[in-house]
């Protein structure tokens, strides 16, 4: 791959045509030796073994972190069926990208936006403030759904976490009734919404 890099897409697929149960050798390989090549490994691994999905977006970000973007991207493209799986593995295999993750699976699939946060942060919770925080920039149209879901999916007895959230949707320039509405949308009551909001206060 290296030394044809034109020739991707004959090297790959002949490979994992002769090795198939080594699709995670070939992958990691051919990552490691063209980083910029990562979309097209990632396509013709997957459709070559769609059933190994899951395995074929771990191996990619093990190979090459940087280009995450481009590993969800290829997969959630070419099987949009396995998006929650895509979206988990990306996000427990690299947490510190889970704003890039997200962001560029909900480009590819902008209508399943609860899902991919509902997915997200059910795999690593911690990482709601930084979704909340890439997706209210990018989708500030569909503030409700992000906010809302946020608070739904993050757990209610972890106020940290909620905190993190309530702080995030307020920088965002989102104002406090919204955020109440959607907190308790999300299924915070409003005694705790008024405890969250006393405790960011005196923060502030």
């Amino acid at each position: 791959v290296s030394h044809y890099p034109q020739d991707v897409e004959v090297v790959i697929r002949t490979a994992l045509d002769l090795y198939p149960e080594h699709y995670r050798e070939i992958v990691h390989g051919a990552i490691s030796a063209q980083p910029a090549l990562t979309e097209d490994v990632v396509s013709i691994a997957i459709e070559k073994h769609p059933q190994h999905c899951a395995n074929i977006v771990k191996t990619a970000i093990h190979a090459e972190p940087s280009y995450i973007d481009f590993v969800v991207n290829a997969a959630t493209h070419a099987t949009p069926e396995e998006l929650q799986d895509i979206v988990r593995v990306a996000v427990i295999t690299e947490p510190n990208s889970a704003d890039t993750i997200v962001r560029s699976v909900a480009e590819a699939q902008p209508n399943r936006l609860a899902e991919i946060i509902t997915t997200a942060i059910g795999a690593v919770p911690l990482v709601g403030e930084y979704i909340v925080e890439a997706l209210l920039i990018s989708y500030p149209q569909s503030t409700e759904t992000v906010i809302t879901t946020a608070f739904k999916e993050s757990n209610l007895n972890n106020g940290n976490n909620l905190l993190r959230i309530l702080a995030t949707a307020r920088g965002a320039g989102i104002n406090d009734d919204e955020i109440k509405l959607y907190a308790i949308n999300g299924g915070v009551t409003e005694e705790d919404f008024s405890a969250l909001m006393e405790q960011l206060e005196s923060k502030e």
